[in-house]
């Protein structure tokens, strides 16, 4: 491991702490005010204005910031010919199987983590039959495109296929009842 610094960051509770007090010079004091004599104290103001300027300039001069710390599965092209964006995916410690998804085009892929550390990335597809009868050829979907209107030409016969919801006539004499 090697030192890279320390971040110093200006955080919400600094932040909650000065904002009150520096708003309210914001603010024209009131002729009643200005009349007693307690208008703003300028020395106060600038004893705040400095200790948040101090606090700033350390967060602005660390030599670490925004960096994250973690295990990243990368793969470096998404397989959808479509897409081939690079994906990143944070390994949960004590995980070995993660689930990831493509930000582009929403392919799913399970990810693996070996005994040796390398992941393998493995995409979540499905096969669908050709709808044409006697037509043996399979189609590979991704289980995202696995919805109704999702469509393609068959390879073999070259038929249109689509995936539908439909209802279909039940022959038996007394149906169970709808249920909602």
């Amino acid at each position: 491991m090697k030192l890279l610094g320390t971040d110093h960051v200006f955080t919400l509770a600094d932040l909650k702490a000065h904002y009150d007090a520096i708003a309210s010079y914001l603010h024209m004091p009131s002729l009643e005010q200005v009349q007693l004599g307690k208008g703003p104290d300028l020395a106060k103001l600038r004893e705040r204005c400095e200790a948040i300027a101090g606090l700033v300039e350390k967060a602005l001069s660390s030599r670490v910031w925004n960096s994250t710390f973690g295990v990243i599965a990368t793969l470096d092209e998404c397989i959808n010919d479509e897409c081939k964006k690079p994906i990143r995916k944070r390994m949960p410690s004590g995980k070995d199987t993660v689930d990831a998804q493509c930000f582009e085009c929403k392919a799913e892929y399970t990810i693996t983590t070996d005994q040796d550390g390398r992941v393998l990335w493995t995409p979540k597809l499905t096969c669908a039959p050709c709808s044409a009868p006697g037509c043996p050829e399979r189609t590979t979907l991704w289980t995202h495109d696995v919805k109704p209107g999702t469509h393609w030409r068959c390879r073999g016969c070259g038929a249109h296929n689509r995936i539908v919801l439909s209802v279909s006539k039940f022959e038996d004499e007394d149906p169970a009842p709808a249920q909602s």
